[in-house]
């Protein structure tokens, strides 16, 4: 199942981003695609770094991780970028 996973800045490091919180309590999918319609739905404005043009506020963060999320996305929440990834869990 796949469910979203924030990306917050590290403690040790405060300029790079680490795993934050897995949303394990909210609804899981089958795949990736799935989860970004499910939040498209919801009314978020959902952006992938590296691919698409971000909003202004959003930083590519992608060099500045700590882990290794594969795709990163950032959504704008009340005028500040949530950056976040999808993980796979049993």
């Amino acid at each position: 199942m796949f469910y979203l996973a924030a990306l917050v800045p590290s403690h040790d490091k405060p300029e790079q981003y680490t795993y934050g919180t897995v949303h394990t309590e909210a609804d899981s999918y089958l795949n990736a695609e799935d989860l970004l319609s499910g939040l498209a739905s919801e009314g978020n404005h959902v952006f992938e770094l590296g691919v698409d043009e971000l909003p202004s506020g959003a930083e590519d963060i992608r060099e500045c991780l700590q882990c290794n999320p594969g795709r990163v996305f950032v959504s704008m929440l009340f005028g500040e970028p949530d950056y976040f990834c999808i993980v796979e869990l049993p």
